[in-house]
């Protein structure tokens, strides 16, 4: 399967220094090589947006309180200046979704989570660096054909409102489809997986592709991460 100006592989450390470049009000059409070669150093935002307590999902205030279920602080402006300060230019927030939205069928994202992934997301992406938003420890996505449909609907209803939500973001916003998608439980999860869950795999990250283009705004060339089975 091909796509047309998408990173399927995260190159987060380069050598060089390069300059910040504010967001502008216009998108540079840049190839991902051009992308990678203006990469200093990056910093994955770990165990935060991504931090997830199943046991909690029904409370009141669980999109309040999950960023810091796992222990880390809730995450501020000058985490990502001090950074920034300091040559790092490219961050990845690994975020996850699961306990954040209504059920079928509109898959509704609450907004207080969104509003808060994209508060966020703007403490880099203002400061002019760069930044990765995926999908991270869901379960909703494993990649058995009995799941696909289900899998393939949530996709769809959940990147139709990430992508709307950030259409007017420049090229410093890059999308990744999924963290490590694979076949959860299964004795190949972490072995490569078999013919079923890669093709459900690909499946799935081609609605994503097909999904986030449509949306409108900069999302036409905006580029995309499509990791493969069970990479990240």
């Amino acid at each position: 399967m091909k796509f047309i100006n998408i990173l399927s592989v995260a190159v987060l450390t380069l050598a060089s220094s390069k300059a910040l470049t504010l967001p502008t009000n216009y998108f540079r059409d840049i190839t991902p090589k051009q992308l990678l070669s203006e990469i200093n150093f990056g910093y994955n935002l770990g165990n935060t947006m991504e931090a997830i307590d199943r046991t909690a999902f029904n409370n009141d205030d669980y999109d309040l309180i999950s960023e810091t279920r796992w222990g880390n602080v809730k995450t501020h402006e000058g985490i990502f200046t001090t950074l920034i300060d300091n040559k790092f230019n490219i961050f990845r927030i690994p975020t996850t979704w699961s306990g954040h939205f209504d059920d079928a069928p509109d898959y509704k994202i609450h907004d207080v989570w969104m509003k808060r992934v994209r508060e966020v997301v703007d403490y880099a992406y203002k400061n002019g660096a760069y930044v990765i938003l995926d999908t991270q420890h869901e379960t909703w996505n494993d990649a058995y054909y009995d799941n696909y449909e289900k899998a393939k609907e949530i996709t769809i209803k959940l990147w139709e409102q990430i992508a709307e939500e950030f259409k007017d973001y420049d090229e410093h916003l890059i999308f990744e489809s999924f963290n490590e998608p694979r076949m959860g439980g299964s004795p190949v999860e972490w072995k490569g997986g078999n013919e079923e869950g890669r093709d459900v795999v690909n499946k799935l990250n081609n609605e994503f592709v097909k999904t986030v283009r449509k949306t409108g705004g900069y999302n036409d060339k905006r580029i995309l991460m499509v990791p493969l089975y069970a990479a990240q």
